[in-house]
């Protein structure tokens, strides 16, 4: 896989959708461009490895949770 095609892949999985309850956009919008941000950053610096794969896929997983916690918490969130 190229590095466009890595970065295209980045926007695609770590860019929020549209929600049903706008409140919490804004926080997991924060998430998934911090987490684009750090997957940018990786295909940059990084060699494309099996390591670079399992990385960005990492980042794939802490994007669902966050959401998750956020999702699922709701009424913990001041």
């Amino acid at each position: 896989m190229t590095k466009e095609e890595l970065h295209a892949q980045i926007d695609l999985t770590l860019t929020n959708r549209p929600l049903v309850n706008a409140e919490f956009e804004g926080r997991l919008e924060v998430v998934s461009s911090s987490l684009r941000a750090v997957g940018h950053t990786m295909v940059n610096v990084c060699p494309q490895s099996r390591e670079l794969s399992l990385a960005l896929t990492k980042l794939q997983e802490a994007r669902m949770f966050a959401v998750a916690a956020i999702a699922l918490h709701q009424e913990d969130i001041e």
